[in-house]
Protein backbone atom coordinates (compact mmCIF):
# COMPACT_ATOMS: atom_id res chain seq x y z
CA UNK A 1 0.00 0.00 0.00
CA UNK A 2 2.59 2.33 0.82
CA UNK A 3 4.74 2.22 -2.73
CA UNK A 4 1.28 3.20 -4.14
CA UNK A 5 0.91 6.56 -2.10
CA UNK A 6 4.93 7.88 -2.45
CA UNK A 7 4.53 9.20 -5.76
CA UNK A 8 1.40 11.12 -5.23
CA UNK A 9 3.42 13.46 -2.51
CA UNK A 10 5.94 13.78 -5.08
CA UNK A 11 4.32 15.58 -7.29
CA UNK A 12 2.27 17.92 -5.43
CA UNK A 13 5.88 20.44 -4.66
CA UNK A 14 6.29 19.70 -8.41
CA UNK A 15 3.13 21.90 -8.99
CA UNK A 16 3.35 24.90 -6.48
CA UNK A 17 7.02 25.24 -7.33
CA UNK A 18 6.37 25.96 -11.40
CA UNK A 19 2.98 28.26 -10.00
CA UNK A 20 5.92 30.56 -8.30
CA UNK A 21 7.99 30.40 -11.06
CA UNK A 22 5.31 32.09 -13.36
CA UNK A 23 5.02 34.36 -10.91
CA UNK A 24 8.10 35.15 -10.61
CA UNK A 25 8.86 36.14 -14.38
CA UNK A 26 5.14 37.91 -14.78
CA UNK A 27 6.85 40.29 -12.27
CA UNK A 28 10.12 40.63 -14.08
CA UNK A 29 8.18 41.28 -17.46
CA UNK A 30 5.95 44.10 -15.75
CA UNK A 31 8.96 45.62 -14.63
CA UNK A 32 10.38 45.53 -18.04
CA UNK A 33 7.52 47.17 -19.49
CA UNK A 34 7.33 49.59 -17.17
CA UNK A 35 10.78 50.67 -16.83
CA UNK A 36 10.77 50.86 -21.52
CA UNK A 37 7.26 52.84 -20.91
CA UNK A 38 9.09 55.37 -18.77
CA UNK A 39 12.02 55.65 -20.74
CA UNK A 40 9.63 56.17 -23.68
CA UNK A 41 7.38 58.89 -21.87
CA UNK A 42 10.82 60.51 -20.69
CA UNK A 43 11.83 60.81 -25.06
CA UNK A 44 7.99 61.85 -25.75
CA UNK A 45 8.49 64.57 -23.18
CA UNK A 46 11.91 65.65 -24.80
CA UNK A 47 9.80 65.30 -28.23
CA UNK A 48 7.01 68.08 -27.03
CA UNK A 49 9.62 70.53 -25.47
CA UNK A 50 11.33 70.76 -28.61
CA UNK A 51 8.14 70.58 -30.75
CA UNK A 52 6.93 73.30 -28.16
CA UNK A 53 10.12 75.49 -28.36
CA UNK A 54 9.90 75.28 -32.13
CA UNK A 55 6.14 76.44 -32.36
CA UNK A 56 6.93 79.50 -29.85
CA UNK A 57 9.60 80.64 -33.05
CA UNK A 58 7.15 80.01 -35.86
CA UNK A 59 4.23 82.13 -33.68
CA UNK A 60 7.76 84.95 -33.00
CA UNK A 61 8.41 84.49 -36.89
CA UNK A 62 4.37 85.28 -37.14
CA UNK A 63 4.55 87.97 -35.11
CA UNK A 64 7.12 89.80 -36.31
CA UNK A 65 5.71 88.86 -40.08
CA UNK A 66 2.40 89.70 -38.89
CA UNK A 67 4.12 93.22 -37.76
CA UNK A 68 6.10 94.12 -41.06
CA UNK A 69 2.94 93.81 -43.15
CA UNK A 70 0.68 95.51 -40.65
CA UNK A 71 3.45 98.34 -41.06
CA UNK A 72 3.77 97.99 -44.91
CA UNK A 73 -0.18 98.35 -45.18
CA UNK A 74 -0.06 102.06 -43.45
CA UNK A 75 2.37 102.81 -45.52
CA UNK A 76 0.47 101.55 -48.54
CA UNK A 77 -2.24 104.20 -47.66
CA UNK A 78 -0.10 107.19 -46.43
CA UNK A 79 0.86 106.55 -50.08
CA UNK A 80 -2.75 106.55 -51.33
CA UNK A 81 -3.20 109.84 -49.46
CA UNK A 82 -0.35 111.65 -50.67
CA UNK A 83 -1.66 110.80 -54.71
CA UNK A 84 -5.30 112.08 -53.29
CA UNK A 85 -6.40 108.82 -53.53
CA UNK A 86 -9.01 107.17 -50.69
CA UNK A 87 -7.49 104.75 -47.75
CA UNK A 88 -8.31 100.82 -47.26
CA UNK A 89 -9.37 99.16 -45.18
CA UNK A 90 -6.50 96.00 -45.53
CA UNK A 91 -7.78 92.61 -43.50
CA UNK A 92 -4.58 92.64 -41.90
CA UNK A 93 -4.84 96.11 -40.39
CA UNK A 94 -6.44 96.18 -36.71
CA UNK A 95 -9.64 96.89 -36.24
CA UNK A 96 -11.90 98.88 -33.94
CA UNK A 97 -13.06 96.07 -31.59
CA UNK A 98 -17.26 96.54 -31.19
CA UNK A 99 -18.33 96.79 -28.10
CA UNK A 100 -21.83 95.41 -27.23
CA UNK A 101 -24.89 97.64 -25.17
CA UNK A 102 -23.38 97.52 -21.62
CA UNK A 103 -26.59 96.48 -18.98
CA UNK A 104 -27.31 100.48 -18.45
CA UNK A 105 -27.58 100.78 -21.75
CA UNK A 106 -30.09 98.07 -22.54
CA UNK A 107 -31.92 99.03 -19.60
CA UNK A 108 -32.05 102.51 -21.03
CA UNK A 109 -33.76 101.07 -24.20
CA UNK A 110 -36.10 98.58 -22.44
CA UNK A 111 -37.43 101.58 -20.17
CA UNK A 112 -37.60 103.92 -23.57
CA UNK A 113 -39.24 101.17 -25.53
CA UNK A 114 -41.83 100.48 -22.59
CA UNK A 115 -43.08 103.67 -21.75
CA UNK A 116 -43.30 104.45 -25.76
CA UNK A 117 -45.56 101.87 -26.10
CA UNK A 118 -47.49 102.58 -22.81
CA UNK A 119 -47.61 106.34 -24.06
CA UNK A 120 -49.36 104.80 -26.83
CA UNK A 121 -51.73 101.91 -25.48
CA UNK A 122 -53.09 104.68 -22.39
CA UNK A 123 -53.48 107.36 -25.55
CA UNK A 124 -55.17 105.12 -26.99
CA UNK A 125 -57.68 104.36 -24.62
CA UNK A 126 -57.88 108.09 -23.51
CA UNK A 127 -59.34 108.67 -27.06
CA UNK A 128 -61.66 106.07 -26.74
CA UNK A 129 -63.40 107.42 -23.54
CA UNK A 130 -63.10 111.00 -24.57
CA UNK A 131 -64.69 110.76 -28.23
CA UNK A 132 -67.98 110.89 -27.26
CA UNK A 133 -67.54 113.29 -25.05
CA UNK A 134 -65.48 115.53 -27.51
CA UNK A 135 -68.37 115.35 -29.57
CA UNK A 136 -71.67 115.53 -27.03
CA UNK A 137 -69.09 119.05 -25.75
CA UNK A 138 -68.67 119.94 -29.78
CA UNK A 139 -72.51 120.10 -30.19
CA UNK A 140 -73.61 122.03 -26.70
CA UNK A 141 -71.25 124.47 -27.95
CA UNK A 142 -72.76 124.93 -30.97
CA UNK A 143 -75.95 124.64 -29.33
CA UNK A 144 -75.71 126.78 -26.41
CA UNK A 145 -78.37 129.71 -26.32
CA UNK A 146 -75.71 132.34 -24.95
CA UNK A 147 -73.33 131.32 -27.92
CA UNK A 148 -75.39 131.39 -30.46
CA UNK A 149 -76.96 134.77 -29.89
CA UNK A 150 -73.27 136.22 -29.41
CA UNK A 151 -72.27 135.06 -32.95
CA UNK A 152 -75.57 136.70 -34.26
CA UNK A 153 -74.29 139.53 -32.60
CA UNK A 154 -71.03 139.93 -34.32
CA UNK A 155 -72.59 139.38 -37.71
CA UNK A 156 -71.33 135.71 -37.90
CA UNK A 157 -72.87 132.51 -38.67
CA UNK A 158 -72.32 128.74 -37.80
CA UNK A 159 -71.78 125.76 -40.19
CA UNK A 160 -72.76 122.22 -39.01
CA UNK A 161 -71.32 120.20 -36.35
CA UNK A 162 -68.78 117.84 -38.30
CA UNK A 163 -66.71 114.77 -37.15
CA UNK A 164 -63.58 113.52 -38.76
CA UNK A 165 -60.85 111.15 -36.95
CA UNK A 166 -59.49 113.94 -35.33
CA UNK A 167 -61.84 116.57 -34.21
CA UNK A 168 -65.67 117.32 -33.95
CA UNK A 169 -65.50 120.74 -34.97
CA UNK A 170 -67.89 123.69 -36.98
CA UNK A 171 -67.14 126.78 -38.75
CA UNK A 172 -67.34 130.14 -38.26
CA UNK A 173 -68.24 132.33 -40.78
CA UNK A 174 -68.78 135.86 -42.32
CA UNK A 175 -72.07 136.95 -43.60
CA UNK A 176 -71.45 135.87 -47.12
CA UNK A 177 -70.57 132.37 -45.79
CA UNK A 178 -66.93 132.35 -45.74
CA UNK A 179 -64.91 130.80 -43.18
CA UNK A 180 -62.53 132.87 -40.26
CA UNK A 181 -62.70 130.51 -37.51
CA UNK A 182 -62.90 126.68 -36.92
CA UNK A 183 -64.12 125.90 -33.66
CA UNK A 184 -62.50 122.27 -33.07
CA UNK A 185 -63.29 119.67 -30.32
CA UNK A 186 -59.81 117.25 -30.03
CA UNK A 187 -61.25 113.80 -29.99
CA UNK A 188 -58.56 111.95 -27.60
CA UNK A 189 -58.22 114.58 -24.85
CA UNK A 190 -61.59 116.63 -25.56
CA UNK A 191 -60.01 119.86 -25.63
CA UNK A 192 -61.03 122.77 -26.96
CA UNK A 193 -59.38 124.93 -29.74
CA UNK A 194 -59.98 127.67 -32.22
CA UNK A 195 -58.24 128.13 -35.27
CA UNK A 196 -58.17 130.94 -38.20
CA UNK A 197 -55.73 132.55 -40.35
CA UNK A 198 -53.83 134.06 -37.23
CA UNK A 199 -53.08 130.31 -36.03
CA UNK A 200 -54.86 128.01 -33.41
CA UNK A 201 -55.39 129.71 -30.32
CA UNK A 202 -56.08 127.09 -27.45
CA UNK A 203 -59.66 127.24 -24.89
CA UNK A 204 -58.79 127.24 -21.51
CA UNK A 205 -62.66 126.31 -20.43
CA UNK A 206 -63.72 122.42 -20.78
CA UNK A 207 -67.30 123.11 -20.01
CA UNK A 208 -69.88 123.72 -22.77
CA UNK A 209 -71.17 127.27 -21.36
CA UNK A 210 -67.57 128.58 -20.15
CA UNK A 211 -65.95 127.54 -23.23
CA UNK A 212 -69.07 129.17 -25.30
CA UNK A 213 -68.52 132.58 -23.62
CA UNK A 214 -64.68 132.49 -24.15
CA UNK A 215 -64.84 132.04 -27.47
CA UNK A 216 -67.21 135.21 -28.52
CA UNK A 217 -64.64 137.04 -26.20
CA UNK A 218 -61.91 135.74 -28.74
CA UNK A 219 -63.64 136.57 -31.75
CA UNK A 220 -64.94 139.56 -30.62
CA UNK A 221 -60.79 140.96 -29.92
CA UNK A 222 -60.22 138.74 -33.24
CA UNK A 223 -62.14 139.24 -35.98
CA UNK A 224 -61.07 141.77 -38.15
CA UNK A 225 -57.48 140.85 -37.42
CA UNK A 226 -58.22 137.29 -38.94
CA UNK A 227 -60.23 138.69 -41.59
CA UNK A 228 -57.47 140.84 -42.73
CA UNK A 229 -54.80 138.11 -42.19
CA UNK A 230 -56.79 135.63 -44.62
CA UNK A 231 -56.85 138.30 -46.99
CA UNK A 232 -53.61 138.79 -47.39
CA UNK A 233 -52.24 135.25 -46.75
CA UNK A 234 -54.54 134.11 -49.89
CA UNK A 235 -52.92 137.33 -51.77
CA UNK A 236 -49.33 135.78 -51.09
CA UNK A 237 -50.19 132.57 -51.69
CA UNK A 238 -51.92 133.69 -55.60
CA UNK A 239 -48.74 135.53 -56.04
CA UNK A 240 -46.73 132.53 -55.12
CA UNK A 241 -48.51 130.92 -57.64
CA UNK A 242 -47.08 133.34 -59.91
CA UNK A 243 -43.22 133.11 -58.46
CA UNK A 244 -43.46 129.71 -59.71
CA UNK A 245 -44.72 130.05 -62.96
CA UNK A 246 -42.07 133.13 -63.53
CA UNK A 247 -40.16 131.88 -66.40
CA UNK A 248 -36.46 132.93 -65.13
CA UNK A 249 -37.11 131.20 -62.18
CA UNK A 250 -38.37 127.82 -63.98
CA UNK A 251 -35.59 128.13 -65.85
CA UNK A 252 -32.95 128.09 -62.97
CA UNK A 253 -35.02 125.28 -60.97
CA UNK A 254 -34.25 123.30 -64.24
CA UNK A 255 -30.88 123.65 -64.63
CA UNK A 256 -30.54 122.87 -60.71
CA UNK A 257 -33.35 120.05 -61.34
CA UNK A 258 -34.71 121.71 -58.24
CA UNK A 259 -38.71 121.77 -57.55
CA UNK A 260 -40.80 123.65 -55.67
CA UNK A 261 -43.09 121.72 -53.76
CA UNK A 262 -47.13 121.81 -52.86
CA UNK A 263 -47.71 123.99 -49.99
CA UNK A 264 -47.81 122.72 -46.07
CA UNK A 265 -49.87 124.16 -43.42
CA UNK A 266 -49.30 124.41 -39.97
CA UNK A 267 -50.43 126.29 -36.99
CA UNK A 268 -47.39 128.59 -37.60
CA UNK A 269 -47.13 129.28 -41.36
CA UNK A 270 -47.41 128.56 -45.13
CA UNK A 271 -44.36 126.47 -46.40
CA UNK A 272 -43.01 125.95 -49.85
CA UNK A 273 -40.63 123.47 -49.32
CA UNK A 274 -37.59 123.13 -52.56
CA UNK A 275 -36.60 120.01 -53.12
CA UNK A 276 -33.56 118.65 -55.16
CA UNK A 277 -34.14 115.90 -57.82
CA UNK A 278 -33.66 113.32 -54.87
CA UNK A 279 -36.58 114.86 -52.74
CA UNK A 280 -34.21 116.15 -50.40
CA UNK A 281 -35.66 119.84 -48.81
CA UNK A 282 -32.85 122.35 -49.63
CA UNK A 283 -34.65 125.28 -49.07
CA UNK A 284 -37.77 126.49 -48.12
CA UNK A 285 -39.88 130.02 -48.32
CA UNK A 286 -42.28 130.23 -45.14
CA UNK A 287 -46.00 132.59 -44.95
CA UNK A 288 -45.96 133.19 -41.07
CA UNK A 289 -49.42 133.26 -39.94
CA UNK A 290 -48.96 136.29 -37.53
CA UNK A 291 -48.03 139.26 -39.32
CA UNK A 292 -48.13 137.87 -43.06
CA UNK A 293 -44.50 138.40 -43.79
CA UNK A 294 -41.96 135.78 -45.89
CA UNK A 295 -39.27 134.22 -44.37
CA UNK A 296 -36.20 133.04 -46.80
CA UNK A 297 -32.99 131.79 -46.22
CA UNK A 298 -32.73 133.64 -42.93
CA UNK A 299 -33.95 137.01 -44.15
CA UNK A 300 -37.16 138.45 -43.91
CA UNK A 301 -39.53 139.74 -46.71
CA UNK A 302 -42.96 141.21 -47.28
CA UNK A 303 -44.29 140.56 -50.09
CA UNK A 304 -43.49 138.07 -52.60
CA UNK A 305 -42.68 140.84 -55.37
CA UNK A 306 -40.17 141.74 -52.56
CA UNK A 307 -38.51 138.15 -52.57
CA UNK A 308 -38.53 137.65 -56.40
CA UNK A 309 -34.77 139.02 -57.12
CA UNK A 310 -33.09 137.41 -53.72
CA UNK A 311 -34.72 134.11 -54.39
CA UNK A 312 -33.56 133.65 -57.63
CA UNK A 313 -29.87 134.83 -56.65
CA UNK A 314 -29.95 132.54 -53.30
CA UNK A 315 -31.35 129.69 -56.22
CA UNK A 316 -28.20 130.14 -58.05
CA UNK A 317 -25.64 130.20 -55.82
CA UNK A 318 -27.25 127.20 -53.89
CA UNK A 319 -26.04 123.80 -54.69
CA UNK A 320 -28.67 121.05 -55.19
CA UNK A 321 -26.88 118.21 -56.24
CA UNK A 322 -28.35 114.54 -54.58
CA UNK A 323 -25.43 112.60 -52.48
CA UNK A 324 -24.68 110.92 -55.46
CA UNK A 325 -24.23 113.97 -57.90
CA UNK A 326 -21.92 115.20 -54.92
CA UNK A 327 -19.97 112.49 -55.04
CA UNK A 328 -19.13 112.33 -59.14
CA UNK A 329 -18.71 116.25 -58.43
CA UNK A 330 -15.79 115.19 -55.93
CA UNK A 331 -14.17 112.28 -58.53
CA UNK A 332 -14.46 114.89 -60.60
CA UNK A 333 -12.30 117.81 -58.93
CA UNK A 334 -9.93 115.47 -57.63
CA UNK A 335 -8.95 113.38 -61.20
CA UNK A 336 -8.61 116.74 -62.59
CA UNK A 337 -6.69 118.26 -59.83
CA UNK A 338 -4.02 115.20 -60.71
CA UNK A 339 -4.34 116.13 -64.45
CA UNK A 340 -3.48 119.32 -63.91
CA UNK A 341 -0.02 118.75 -61.91
CA UNK A 342 3.11 119.33 -63.83
CA UNK A 343 4.35 115.58 -63.60
CA UNK A 344 1.13 114.41 -65.17
CA UNK A 345 1.69 116.74 -67.45
CA UNK A 346 4.97 115.89 -68.40
CA UNK A 347 3.91 111.66 -68.73
CA UNK A 348 1.79 112.76 -71.18
CA UNK A 349 4.26 115.35 -72.90
CA UNK A 350 6.73 112.02 -73.04
CA UNK A 351 4.60 109.90 -74.52
CA UNK A 352 3.06 112.13 -76.95
CA UNK A 353 -0.37 111.72 -76.02
CA UNK A 354 -3.04 114.85 -75.20
CA UNK A 355 -5.69 114.44 -72.50
CA UNK A 356 -9.67 116.16 -73.95
CA UNK A 357 -10.44 117.80 -70.17
CA UNK A 358 -13.64 117.95 -71.12
CA UNK A 359 -15.44 114.62 -69.83
CA UNK A 360 -17.68 112.93 -72.23
CA UNK A 361 -20.74 111.11 -71.30
CA UNK A 362 -20.86 107.20 -72.06
CA UNK A 363 -24.44 105.12 -70.25
CA UNK A 364 -23.27 105.52 -66.73
CA UNK A 365 -19.82 106.91 -67.14
CA UNK A 366 -17.83 110.11 -67.47
CA UNK A 367 -14.87 109.66 -70.06
CA UNK A 368 -11.49 111.74 -69.79
CA UNK A 369 -10.05 110.69 -73.33
CA UNK A 370 -6.16 110.11 -73.29
CA UNK A 371 -5.13 110.75 -77.60
CA UNK A 372 -2.26 109.96 -79.54
CA UNK A 373 -0.66 112.17 -81.94
CA UNK A 374 -3.11 110.41 -84.66
CA UNK A 375 -6.34 111.71 -82.33
CA UNK A 376 -6.54 108.08 -81.37
CA UNK A 377 -8.23 106.98 -78.18
CA UNK A 378 -5.14 105.37 -76.60
CA UNK A 379 -7.14 104.81 -73.12
CA UNK A 380 -10.02 106.57 -70.72
CA UNK A 381 -9.73 107.66 -67.12
CA UNK A 382 -13.76 106.72 -65.77
CA UNK A 383 -15.93 108.12 -63.29
CA UNK A 384 -18.93 105.43 -63.21
CA UNK A 385 -22.26 107.68 -61.91
CA UNK A 386 -23.61 104.60 -60.21
CA UNK A 387 -20.58 104.44 -57.70
CA UNK A 388 -18.41 106.97 -58.05
CA UNK A 389 -15.54 104.13 -58.75
CA UNK A 390 -12.66 105.30 -60.48
CA UNK A 391 -11.80 102.87 -63.58
CA UNK A 392 -9.57 102.54 -66.88
CA UNK A 393 -11.02 101.98 -69.82
CA UNK A 394 -8.27 100.48 -72.41
CA UNK A 395 -8.04 97.77 -75.30
CA UNK A 396 -12.63 97.48 -74.68
CA UNK A 397 -11.30 96.39 -71.27
CA UNK A 398 -13.12 97.60 -67.87
CA UNK A 399 -9.97 98.05 -64.76
CA UNK A 400 -10.36 99.19 -61.54
CA UNK A 401 -8.09 102.23 -61.43
CA UNK A 402 -6.72 100.79 -57.87
CA UNK A 403 -6.24 97.66 -58.73
CA UNK A 404 -2.57 98.69 -60.50
CA UNK A 405 -1.61 99.95 -57.42
CA UNK A 406 -2.18 96.85 -55.51
CA UNK A 407 -0.41 95.34 -58.59
CA UNK A 408 2.50 97.67 -58.09
CA UNK A 409 2.89 97.18 -54.49
CA UNK A 410 3.11 93.51 -55.05
CA UNK A 411 6.68 93.66 -56.88
CA UNK A 412 8.13 96.44 -54.43
CA UNK A 413 10.74 94.26 -52.76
Amino acid sequence: MTPKHEPKHEKEPKKGESKEALKKLGFIFLGILLAVNTIQLVHFGDIVERVDRYNQGVVDELGGFRSDITSFGGDLNEIRSFLLLPTKEYSFLPKEVETGETQEQQSSRTETALYTFMEQATDEASATQNKDKAIALATSIHDDATFTQGISTNSLSLGKVETNDLASSFKVNDTAGNGIFAVNVDLRHAAVSVQSALGTHEVKASDASSAGKELIAYFNENKEQAVKMKTLINDEKEAMKGLKENADVKKILADKRATIEEAEESDDAITYPIFNNDKEKVLAIEILRKDGSIQFADKTYKTVAELLQPFMDTLKATDFATAQEQLINSRKAELEAIFKESTFQEMLKNSNWTLVSTPREDYNKLLYDVKDSGNKVVFSFAIEMSSGALKIIKDDQELDLFSFMSEGSKKKP
